[in-house]
């Protein structure tokens, strides 16, 4: 049998006994990227299906994201954040929740009022307005699809625009 003929036997074995809570460690991991998707998209499916509460445990933000209506994001043994996927994609609450959430642009800074009573974010000479009632040190994080690049001065609404030049640039 092959990895993802394993895995649904192995499905249909915890399901047989009509459990309350299904609890899949890592299921996904050991498969190939075609079979995965498929295992993957099944999983959903019976979750769907039977309206089961499963634990789905793994490292994979994008199968958790897939799969999940609410994640936990552990880490040192501890619950660092619980949220939908999109709660913890757009709002983490840690340097560590957001790397989970594949942020890769985080800033150290520090968040302060402006004369306005709105809110920047300064870090390494650069300010960011921001929408944000907290105050002093924080991370921020930008993420990639948020970036425009354009080679001459955008004329939008947008509420943060700067000069910079590109060194690298990671896909």
């Amino acid at each position: 049998m092959s990895g993802g003929e394993r895995q649904k036997v192995a499905l249909a074995r915890a399901l047989s006994i009509k459990p309350q809570v299904l609890l899949l460690d890592e299921p996904l991991s050991a498969l190939d990227p075609e079979t995965r998707e498929g295992v993957q998209r099944e999983l959903r499916q019976v979750h769907d299906r039977l309206k089961i509460t499963t634990i789905h445990v793994t490292h994979d933000f994008e199968e958790a994201i897939a799969l999940a209506d609410h994640i936990a994001v552990l880490g040192e043994g501890c619950v660092k954040q619980v949220g939908t996927p999109e709660q913890i994609f757009r709002q983490p609450n840690s340097e560590f929740v957001a790397r989970f959430a594949m942020a890769r642009n985080i800033f150290t800074g520090e968040v302060a009022d402006r004369d306005d009573g709105s809110a920047i974010f300064r870090t390494e000479g650069i300010e960011l307005a921001v929408a944000s009632e907290l105050r002093g040190k924080w991370h921020a994080s930008v993420r990639p699809e948020d970036i425009l690049i354009s080679h001459q001065p955008l004329h939008s609404s947008a509420r943060n625009s700067f000069c910079g030049i590109i060194n690298h640039v990671m896909d």
